[in-house]
């Protein structure tokens, strides 16, 4: 539940990958009614709304039979308005911290998957932690989804390693009779030949026992560690993983091989051109590159916040400043979305301003406008390019 449009479309496109089914509501009585029509699993919940906002959404919730301990994830841009005992006198196992990102979510899920219950703020993978230095990885995993994440947080980590695939145990033999890998992460539940029994045999091959095979494991069960550690494995993480786990894996097993100076923050890589305006390089690190709904959403996101300047025009003239107050909040949540920094503070402006000042509110609006108009031709350009 979002009244922002944008932040729905995202969250639902996060889920898609997932393979998790969802439903939208922009408002806390939509969301209620939704409710009554069926049953979920978890509700992520905006907490800045006009009107009602999330907390007393929840509170609604809550009131209702068999949705007392339903698993609520709490979105706010900021946590420090929200009271520790309030959300645990809710229930809200979790908070997010906005702009959304997919490990973040993925790792949010994750732990509400295996009823693990926290209320700490989940925050952002390690900023700027890149692993220079060539070598290669072979990820062993049968399922796509699983893959796609892996691959893609090991481009993010390491991008100059070479990236192997192999959908099952077998497959991965293969692989390494042609030529070893610095590093394997092993699924140990996969067709024809599971992990376990493929361990043992790449164990076997000429200078294999000094290859880091890593287990993914889709639970903690009783003895999988150990069960992981006897079938000649070196380590051992739970599915689904997020990005840290995979950074911490790389420096405990593959840093110390490469040489002196191979790590080293991503601002020393090549970067995604920056522009005045909007940060590519960040809308392609949250949103996994995904070429096709940055499209869609930047459309959505400029067809949004020309929407917002109608309605600013609209309440300035009327001179509401509630009005003025709303519009500004609901920009500034589709531009923070979009990494456009200039925006976003404009709009926040409008969204805190206390008195109905005509001079500061048309200036503002002349910027807003201007923001706009330079960054609809990047975008253009950007894609085209």
């Amino acid at each position: 539940m979002d009244d922002n449009a944008q932040n729905r479309l995202i969250l639902s496109r996060m889920l898609d990958l997932l393979s998790i089914r969802s439903q939208q509501a922009e408002s806390g009585e939509q969301a209620l009614s939704i409710l009554e029509t069926a049953a979920f699993d978890a509700i992520l919940m905006d907490y800045h709304m006009p009107g009602q906002d999330g907390l007393e959404t929840v509170r609604r919730i809550r009131q209702k039979h068999g949705f007392e301990k339903i698993p609520v994830v709490l979105l706010t841009s900021s946590s420090a308005d929200i009271s520790a005992a309030l959300t645990e006198t809710l229930n809200i196992p979790f908070k997010l911290l906005k702009p959304i990102k997919f490990n973040e979510i993925l790792a949010c899920l994750s732990r509400l998957a295996f009823q693990e219950e926290s209320t700490n703020i989940i925050h952002p993978t390690e900023k700027g932690q890149v692993i220079n230095g060539t070598f290669k990885v072979l990820i062993a995993e049968d399922n796509s989804a699983n893959m796609f994440l892996a691959k893609t947080f090991l481009s993010r980590i390491a991008p100059a390693a070479q990236i192997l695939e192999a959908v099952n145990g077998k497959a991965a033999l293969e692989i390494c009779l042609s030529g070893l890998p610095d590093i394997i992460f092993m699924d140990v539940q996969m067709p024809l030949m599971n992990g376990y029994e493929a361990t043992g045999h790449i164990r076997k091959f000429p200078g294999a026992l000094k290859i880091p095979i890593i287990a993914l494991t889709a639970g903690n069960m009783k003895g999988e560690k150990e069960r992981c550690l006897l079938a000649g494995m070196d380590h051992f993480i739970t599915k689904p993983f997020v990005e840290n786990t995979i950074l911490e894996i790389l420096r405990k097993y593959i840093l110390p091989g490469l040489a002196s100076g191979d790590s080293s923050p991503a601002a020393n890589n090549v970067a995604l051109e920056a522009h005045t305006g909007i940060d590519f390089q960040k809308l392609n690190a949250v949103y996994l590159a995904d070429a096709s709904f940055l499209i869609e959403f930047l459309a959505i996101t400029m067809q949004s916040l020309e929407g917002g300047i109608s309605d600013l025009k609209r309440y300035y003239q009327a001179k509401d400043l509630q009005g003025i107050n709303l519009a500004g909040h609901k920009m500034k949540g589709a531009a923070a979305s979009a990494f456009m920094p200039e925006i976003t503070a404009l709009a926040q402006t409008l969204e805190h301003m206390a008195s109905f000042e005509p001079q500061e509110i048309d200036h503002t609006l002349q910027l807003l406008q201007d923001g706009l108009n330079q960054i609809r031709p990047l975008i253009n350009d950007y894609f085209l390019s």
